[in-house]
C-alpha cells in the first residue's frame, strides 16, 4: 500500500512500510533513551523508576544475581552505553541492520534476564518482549524514509521506494 502526500505541484509516494518502519525506529529509541534518562535523574522523581545510576546497578544485579557483584556495575554502564549509542543509530537511520539486530538481541538479553530472576510476568508487563520484536521488525521493512544509510551504497543498483511525481 502506498499513501501519496501532494503540495502544490509536487506529490510523493511513500510505501506504508517506510512509514512503519520510521515508527518502529523513532518508538524503540525513544523508548530506550527514556529508560537511561531515569537512570541519569532526568525524569521527575514521581515517575522514575530508578531516579539515579546506583538504583539501576542494584536493579541490574536483581536480574543477574549469577554475576558476581564487582562485575555488575561494569555491565550496567556498558547497557546504558549501548542504549544511547543504538538509540542514536535508529534515530538516524545509521547502520540499521546492526543496529537493529543488536538493540533486539540486548532487549531481548533483559526479557529473559527479567523471566528468569523476576517471573515471565515481568517481562510482559514491561513489554521487552514487544520492544526486542519490534527491534526486530525493523530489519523487514526494506528501505526506510530519513535514514543516514540510505546516503551510503550503490545509488544505481538500488531501487527506491520513494518517488517524485510532477
Amino acid at each position: 500500500y502506498r499513501v501519496k502526500i501532494q503540495h502544490k505541484r509536487i506529490a510523493i509516494m511513500i510505501d506504508l512500510r517506510q512509514i512503519a518502519k520510521l515508527f518502529l525506529r523513532l518508538s524503540v529509541a525513544a523508548s530506550m533513551l527514556s529508560a537511561v534518562a531515569d537512570r541519569f535523574g532526568i525524569w521527575p522523581k514521581d515517575v522514575c523508576m530508578w531516579g539515579n545510576m546506583n538504583k539501576f546497578v542494584a536493579y541490574t544485579q536483581s536480574l543477574i544475581p549469577y554475576i558476581p557483584a564487582n562485575a555488575i556495575p561494569v555491565l550496567a554502564w556498558i547497557a546504558t552505553i549501548l542504549e544511547i549509542l543504538l538509540s542514536i543509530c535508529l534515530l538516524i537511520g545509521l547502520k540499521l541492520k546492526w543496529s537493529a539486530s543488536l538493540t533486539g538481541l540486548m532487549i531481548l538479553t533483559f526479557a529473559i534476564a527479567m523471566a528468569t530472576s523476576m517471573g515471565f510476568k515481568a517481562p510482559l508487563d514491561y513489554s521487552a518482549f514487544t520492544a526486542s520484536a519490534a527491534a526486530f521488525a525493523i530489519l523487514s521493512c526494506g528501505r526506510g524514509i530519513w535514514e543516514v544509510d540510505n546516503l551510503f551504497g550503490n545509488r544505481y543498483n538500488r531501487r527506491d521506494r520513494i518517488q517524485m511525481i510532477r
